[in-house]
């Protein structure tokens, strides 16, 4: 949160893309709770910008995926912080594909 208060951009952010953990019967996963937590604290802070809720299941392993089919070392797709690096990176191109062809109607935004 630190971080997002002293972002020096925020007049030209459009929208937050949040993933939501889910299980696997769509139902909410532990941290689910935690992350629409973080969620409202931001909208509370910037109640003007939309935060989309993207569903995250699966895009570890999409990560894991990717890292193998690029050939990364045993070490590098061990690393928590790269595959959820690359798993954020799965999510928003997802959420950019769907805002390119106007279905971004079909996510929950957060409310406070």
């Amino acid at each position: 949160m630190k971080y997002l208060d002293a972002y020096p951009a925020w007049n030209e952010v459009q929208a937050l893309v949040l993933g939501l953990p889910l299980q696997a019967n769509q139902m909410p996963s532990e941290n689910a709770e935690r992350t629409l937590a973080f969620g409202r604290k931001l909208a509370a802070k910037r109640p003007q910008i939309p935060i989309y809720l993207m569903d995250e299941r699966f895009t570890s392993v999409m990560a894991h995926q990717s890292l193998l089919e690029s050939g990364a070392s045993r070490n590098i797709r061990r690393d928590k912080g790269v595959v959820d690096q690359i798993a954020a990176v799965i999510l928003l191109q997802d959420f950019l594909e769907m805002h390119h062809h106007d279905r971004t109607e079909r996510l929950p935004i957060l409310a406070l």
